[in-house]
């Protein structure tokens, strides 16, 4: 299965690696890199989007004018051919609003989506945690 994974924080790109350990990830960390991507590849399987990606997840919510995974949602909703779609496309944001306004977006021209808040599963954060920061546990001290 070939993936695409859009945030902006290193741990929850370990964690998505360690997840999906058996599988191709492709790694985006923000609107630009994400879009090339999608053009380069054939078709993702899975693409799991972030809202928020200018470093706000601690606070939850873009700044004006940043470019967020809606800008995605937008490119990919009037871009993507049909036969590059992927079979299941997650929208991991904490962002409740803008999760539904990328959803909507989406849903709009028939991709269907998931909504799944990131969430580690079972020890997925201790050993992303010990890889990146040599500790078990995170702070946001970790990320800079």
């Amino acid at each position: 299965m070939h993936i695409l994974v859009l945030d902006d924080e290193k741990i929850r790109h370990e964690v998505f690696s360690i997840r999906y350990t058996k599988h191709e990830v492709d790694h985006a960390w923000g609107v630009t890199q994400c879009i090339n991507l999608l053009q380069i590849r054939d078709k993702y399987d899975l693409i799991s989007l972030d809202h928020d990606l200018g470093g706000h997840s601690q606070i939850g919510y873009a700044e004006p004018g940043e470019l967020t995974g809606t800008d995605v949602a937008n490119w990919i909703a009037r871009n993507l051919p049909r036969e590059k779609w992927p079979d299941r496309l997650i929208i991991h944001s904490w962002n409740i609003d803008g999760a539904i306004r990328m959803a909507k977006i989406l849903n709009s021209v028939g991709i269907s989506t998931q909504r799944e808040e990131f969430h580690p599963i079972s020890n997925e954060y201790e050993l992303a945690c010990q890889k990146l920061y040599g500790t078990s546990s995170y702070s946001a001290e970790n990320e800079e």
